[in-house]
């Protein structure tokens, strides 16, 4: 259900609870669906904010004196470009500074190409009635003017005579404020007149209608003379106009499609309100924000660690290589430092008849081979000169690598059986 609020044109919206007795009372509805045609109101009444009844969605109805409703001319642009725009659109067309001003764009006019129907509203008085309606716990979600809540049909206008806020509304949504002396009805209000004048200077006069719609209270509708009404209002209309004048319900209705409402919704800009999806969305974005930047420390921390590693052993490589070239400066090629210099200690030791245990030769070499993988060594035998190495989980670019090295040393192989993974270094005198 939803519960209809129709704001007084008043200027005192207070928030001050100890001054509630001296504030407005609100006419309400309380209706179906809006996209529903065929709404009948389930009641209607009149009321302060703390005795409105209970529905799960509100929208505020503000009286056509508060709103100026401007056809402006506006480029094809997206629609964020278009709202910088607004203001300076309309500038010309108010009377008061542009920057006090909320203004809307309703929709695409009937006046012509590049032409856009804007809704504009007194900023500070928007915002002390929402202030207001926010002090009784009234949270909005829509807010339109009284003038968006009839569906008005193509080629028709639709006006609504009463004592206070007569209007005329365009089936685009531009309105017209109407005043009228009710002692004198044998000639159209003089600003309905000026209305439709403005409508057939549009292009082509496609904004003109063919037929105009009057919802007004029965003595009105009697003292109206329809004939001089319908001639003098067909002056500017080739086909003429045909007037229709029905007695207005009370409370009128709402009888409106709901992208009609959503369109006219003045809760824009600064004035739109915050869901509580919304709300948790910013709390998951926060969330995820800050998972992104502890994932990006750690990534960042681990980067610097590896590069710090790859530092050391480079500086652990090029000491090798100095090492290794100053002891045998007869050297050439330098592809493994710690191997060939283990090979040229053994070959300097033959021949100075110096004997060296064969298994720490072979240690020597093994841990040259295995220095990337040495945790995941998980035996090690020496048996008849032959030393043997076991791995787990042994990766295969390490495997590759072992077996390269394996076979640049001369005095090693890999051996697999079922999946098992060893390094055989026999000993020197035995290749």
């Amino acid at each position: 259900m939803t519960l209809y609020i129709y704001l007084s044109d008043s200027d005192r919206f207070g928030v001050d609870r100890a001054e509630a007795s001296s504030w407005p009372t609100v006419r309400w509805i309380v209706s179906g669906e809006a996209a529903n045609a065929n709404d009948t109101p389930v009641r209607s009444g009149e009321c302060r904010l703390s005795e409105l009844p209970a529905a799960n969605r509100i929208v505020v109805v503000v009286p056509i004196g508060r709103i100026a409703f401007i056809d402006a001319t506006l480029p094809k642009v997206s629609q964020q470009k278009r709202e910088q725009l607004l203001n300076f659109a309309i500038e010309d067309k108010l009377t008061i500074d542009p920057s006090t001003v909320h203004a809307v764009v309703i929709g695409e006019s009937a006046s012509g190409p590049h032409q856009y129907v804007v809704a504009a509203i007194d900023r500070a008085w928007l915002s002390a009635a929402l202030a207001w309606l926010q002090s009784a716990g009234i949270k909005p979600q829509v807010v339109v003017a009284e003038t968006a809540l009839q569906n008005v049909a193509d080629d028709e206008w639709l006006i609504v005579l009463k004592q206070r806020d007569s209007c005329a509304v365009r089936p685009d949504g531009l309105a017209y404020g109407i005043d009228y002396d009710r002692a004198d009805l044998n000639a159209p209000p003089f600003a309905l007149t000026l209305a439709l004048n403005e409508a057939a200077a549009s292009a082509g006069s496609r904004a003109l209608p063919s037929r105009l719609q009057i919802y007004t209270s029965t003595d009105i509708a009697a003292a109206i003379d329809q004939a001089s009404w319908q001639n003098s209002l067909s002056t500017g209309s080739v086909a003429g106009l045909v007037l229709s004048v029905t007695a207005l319900p009370q409370p009128m209705s709402p009888n409106v499609t709901e992208r009609k409402l959503s369109a006219s919704n003045l809760l824009t800009g600064a004035f739109k309100t915050v869901s509580e999806v919304t709300v948790g969305l910013r709390q998951f974005r926060f969330a995820a924000l800050l998972a992104c930047s502890a994932l990006a420390l750690h990534v960042t921390m681990l980067s610097l660690d590896a590069w710090r590693m790859s530092r050391e052993r480079q500086t652990l490589e090029t000491e090798l290589r100095s090492i290794f070239l100053a002891s045998f400066p007869q050297a050439t090629v330098v592809v493994n430092a710690p191997l060939q210099m283990a090979r040229n200690l053994r070959q300097l030791e033959n021949e100075r008849g110096l004997s060296a245990e064969p298994v720490v030769t072979q240690l020597a070499l093994a841990a040259s081979i295995t220095r990337d993988v040495a945790t995941q060594i998980s035996n090690i035998s020496a048996k008849d000169g032959v030393l043997t190495l076991s791995f787990t989980n042994l990766a295969a670019d390490h495997l590759s690598a072992i077996r390269i090295a394996a076979a640049r040393s001369g005095a090693a192989s890999v051996a697999e059986s079922g999946g098992d993974v060893s390094l055989v270094i026999r000993a020197m005198g035995d290749r």
